[in-house]
């Protein structure tokens, strides 16, 4: 609510400024205007000292000055409020996407028990089982299966806007060393993690099954 709040304040802003401000109008010529002014009221003042009748012209040009000279003075304060309502919705979009990041894989709990269930336990490839209890061994093992089966890591290949594989660590998210002295990155989401398991064993053409079991299947599933 408060977002959406500012944001129509942000807009509301915005149509003053297209209202108030000569898009013809730049700072030059505004600084002409100001200066006009300041020559006009000085002559004004001259001539009430030698009490001379002020032609009605100039007091008509003084007003059209001091009319768009405002405009542009409110229509700056105005840019100025956008800035810093836009920045307060940068600040507040970061925010829900670092909350959005930090919970999208968050583990499912079991209805009333308090209890988390959704930890894998074994990992599947083809015929080959693996005891797992994180969700980051599943792309160590599938990066060390895959060296076994002789096949090459794609190394600094982008996916998406990650990179999985390195001979550089620091080029990594959470590295952890393989076999073959490379690393692989490791902090994903329980999603990501499978879906780029998944990915490195079609990019290395192996045409695997993989699957997880968890403590949740492992319930409900005979144990293997």
């Amino acid at each position: 609510m408060e977002i959406k709040t500012n944001a129509e304040n942000a807009l509301r802003s915005l149509r003053e400024i297209l209202q108030q401000i000569d898009t013809n109008s730049d700072i030059s010529e505004i600084k002409e205007k100001k200066e006009q002014l300041i020559s006009i009221n000085k002559t004004i003042n001259e001539l009430k000292n030698k009490n001379i009748s002020i032609p009605e012209e100039v007091q008509t040009l003084k007003i059209k000055l001091v009319v768009e000279i405002e405009k542009y003075d409110t229509a700056c304060s105005a840019i100025g409020f956008i800035e810093n309502e836009m920045n307060i919705l940068r600040k507040e979009i970061l925010s829900i996407k670092k909350n959005f990041m930090n919970n999208s894989g968050k583990i499912n709990e079991d209805s009333g028990s308090g209890k988390t269930f959704d930890n894998p336990r074994i990992l599947i490839i083809d015929n080959h089982q693996y005891k797992i209890s994180k969700w980051y061994e599943v792309l160590i093992i599938v990066g060390n299966y895959i060296l076994k089966k002789g096949k090459r890591l794609p190394s600094n290949r982008q996916y998406g806007v990650n990179i999985l594989v390195s001979q550089d660590p620091n080029r990594l998210k959470a590295p952890k060393k393989l076999e073959n002295g490379f690393f692989i990155a490791t902090k994903y989401n329980k999603q990501l993690t499978l879906n780029y398991a998944r990915q490195l064993l079609i990019d290395c053409g192996l045409n695997c099954r993989m699957s997880v079991i968890t403590e949740k299947d492992d319930r409900i599933s005979p144990k293997i």
